[in-house]
């Protein structure tokens, strides 16, 4: 995202990009509902601050609005961390 940032900078785009963490989709539905699965979903929780182990595809979604929007037009080859604070390392 750097490179691209700093080459179309000048023609007023902006360039970031969105680091999702462990998300709710139908692809991990066996992991988020098996039992014999909780003791994954544990490790997650224990390492994730926010207390919820999945964020929701519409947090998501928020995090590319925001930088489609105005509200980020200062930000220039950025990398969005959307993981419930599981990266911080809690």
């Amino acid at each position: 995202t750097k490179a691209l940032a700093c080459e179309l900078a000048p023609h007023g785009i902006r360039v970031n990009a969105i680091a999702p963490g462990h998300t709710a989709t139908p692809g991990n539905y066996d992991l988020r509902n098996n039992s014999e699965r909780r003791a994954d979903v544990d490790s997650i929780l224990e390492r994730t601050p926010s207390g919820r182990a999945f964020s929701e595809p519409k947090d998501m979604a928020r995090a590319a609005l925001f930088l489609a929007s105005e509200d980020s037009r200062a930000m220039y080859g950025s990398i969005l961390t959307v993981d419930e604070g599981y990266t911080a390392g809690m």
